[in-house]
């Protein structure tokens, strides 16, 4: 067949037009689909040198040329399909009108080309000259233009231009009710709900993603996979609004479907059950997190890209664990493994494991290799600008954990500088004060720039920043969640340096909620163990009290047992009395608990 449609090409004169199409034989047609390309290419070719000796202008060619795609298509000759596609298209474009539905047809198989080669770019051109067509199309072809509507949203999300595909989504979600068919309704409010999810708008996501989750329910196990999808979609908008009761829910629905769908072995199960050991770990429940994760890294033994990328991010969300429970040379080796294993992906998927990158810089400050944490950082801040918008959400959270390992290397003017900017990058321009105040990494951020100005002493400066961190995190985190507790401690550092005590209250509440994560040690409760008994000696507290936080606190540190180098050096310290370094680990919790969950 190549040779036969090499000659056929090869004698396309785009002078040669005819008046009257030439029809393609039955013959032919019944040879293509027993797929028997040499017979039916013997049968096509007089039919198509027919077609180019005709003299006069028309579209007489292209039913035949038509056919030629068809049988190449099916044969998996992808050079000549590309060319016989030009052809086509060429021909198409010379004697159909612009809105015509055959044209939009071979203009969107063109667009689907240039997609699968990665060149977006020129599928978006093509996919919106096809969209204009079936919007055109009288009367409107709803199937062909959620088709339309659903490949060009496709094409500028992996651009990373969510604001200008959500309205398609929410035009492909109109389309789908008008239809009235259930599923595809539901993938066009799982579309819509994800694309929402980008864009940082939760509570929409949520409904949409319900409304597609009750659809495929309601189908039975014909939709499983789907559901699954959406459910996996659905906890993490619940994760993003710390829900982190009901995402542990949903999520645990979604484990049970990954299972049945794919096995206990499956990308999706293994990916789900690290989904989980997280909300584990942000509930407190260290021990849960640990063993969940264990778990799945036994089941993680693909040899696919895929599985690779599962098992490299089991890895590094299982580094954020140890790192939460002090153990730091534990987290910096089993990061060892998925670092290793990323060199087998392509660039691009190295890219996108940026984030493992990240809690690798965050492990190594945390075992004092400073130098190594801060060129490992900047490698991810480089990714990042190189790869996503400049507003991405990702930048700023590379800035924040550069801004973090600065101030450990005592860098503190250039740490504040790295906060300032991922502050500014949040606040963004246009938003709305409740987007702003759902903004996980603006509070991140905003309470860095405050700790940062305590560090240097410019504690006048560092009030606003304190208020608005305390304020933005009392509305956003739970109650007794890890997050507010961090809060509250930073407000109880920063009136401590004022020399007051009003901020007594905020590192009792923040000591509570650490002394209840479950786990065998846990750098936060000695944290809040320290600094509340530094403050109460401050405030002339009971001195019973202060020694009970003192004994809990060096409880710890025994079982530390010399896991962070630099944990250890700041810990003698603040025991011998001579000064209170103690917001490292801290700053670590915090810069962890918000690590990109995937």
């Amino acid at each position: 067949m190549r040779i036969l449609l090499t000659l056929a090409l090869l004698s396309i004169s785009t002078g040669a037009l005819a008046a009257e199409r030439v029809a393609v034989p039955a013959a032919a047609e019944a040879r293509l689909a027993a797929r028997d390309f040499p017979g039916a290419g013997a049968i096509i070719l007089p039919a198509f040198e027919q077609c180019m000796a005709a003299p006069d202008p028309g579209d007489t060619c292209l039913d035949i040329v038509m056919f030629m795609i068809r049988m190449a298509d099916m044969a998996g000759d992808a050079p000549n399909y590309d060319k016989l596609l030009a052809v086509a298209l060429h021909y198409a474009e010379l004697v159909l009108p612009p809105q015509d539905r055959e044209l939009a047809d071979l203009r969107s198989k063109a667009a689907d080309r240039r997609f699968v080669a990665g060149d977006y770019a020129a599928a978006e051109s093509l996919y919106r000259t096809v969209l204009a067509a079936r919007r055109a199309a009288a009367p409107v072809d709803d199937p062909a233009l959620a088709q339309a509507l659903s490949d060009l949203h496709l094409t500028l999300r992996l651009l990373r231009r969510y604001d200008d595909a959500l309205p398609l989504a929410v035009e492909r979600t109109a389309v789908a009710r008008r239809i009235g068919d259930p599923a595809k309704l539901a993938d066009a409010l799982w579309r819509e709900g994800q694309t929402l999810l980008n864009l940082t708008r939760y509570a929409e996501s949520e409904a949409r993603l319900r409304e597609s989750a009750a659809l495929d329910a309601r189908a039975g196990e014909g939709r499983r996979a789907a559901r699954l999808a959406t459910l996996d979609l659905l906890s993490l908008s619940l994760f993003e609004q710390r829900r982190l009761p009901e995402a542990r829910t949903v999520a645990v629905e979604a484990l049970a479907l990954a299972i049945a769908v794919e096995g206990a072995r499956g990308d999706t199960t293994l990916d789900v059950m690290g989904d989980i050991a997280i909300y584990d770990r942000d509930l407190g429940d260290l021990d849960a997190a640990e063993a969940g994760l264990r778990a799945a890294i036994l089941r993680a033994d693909g040899t696919s890209h895929a599985a690779v990328k599962v098992r490299v991010r089991l890895y590094s969300a299982l580094a954020t664990v140890l790192l939460r429970r002090g153990r730091a040379l534990d987290a910096v080796q089993i990061m060892a493994r998925p670092i290793d294993e990323m060199a087998s992906l392509s660039t691009a998927e190295q890219n996108d494991l940026s984030d493992v990158l990240q809690n690798y810089a965050v492990s190594l400050s945390e075992i004092g290799r400073l130098a190594d944490a801060e060129i490992m950082s900047r490698r991810v801040l480089t990714i990042r600008r190189a790869t996503l918008r400049a507003d991405d959400p990702l930048i700023a959270r590379a800035l924040s954990t550069l801004g973090y390992i600065l101030d450990k290397l005592d860098r503190r003017e250039d740490a504040l500088a790295a906060h300032i900017e991922a502050t500014t990058l949040r606040l963004g321009e246009g938003k709305d004060e409740a987007t702003l105040a759902r903004d996980d990494l603006l509070i991140v951020s905003v309470g860095n720039v405050a700790v940062t100005l305590v560090q240097l002493g410019r504690l006048e400066q560092a009030k606003p920043f304190q208020e608005l961190a305390l304020q933005l995190s009392q509305a956003r985190f739970p109650a007794g969640s890890s997050d507010l507790a961090t809060a509250l401690n930073r407000w109880a550092q920063y009136r401590k340096a004022m020399g007051v005590c009003d901020g007594l209250d905020a590192a009792r509440e923040a000591r509570a909620i650490w002394a209840r994560e479950a786990g065998t040690v846990s750098p936060n409760r000695v944290i809040g163990n320290i600094n509340l008994a530094l403050h109460l000696r401050q405030c002339r507290g009971d001195a019973a009290e202060q020694r009970t936080y003192w004994r809990d606190a060096v409880r710890y540190l025994l079982a530390d047992a010399g896991q962070s180098t630099d944990y250890d050096a700041r810990a003698k310290t603040v025991l011998s009395d001579r000064r209170v370094v103690f917001l490292g680990n801290v700053d670590a919790n915090w810069q962890l608990a918000h690590a990109t969950k995937r």
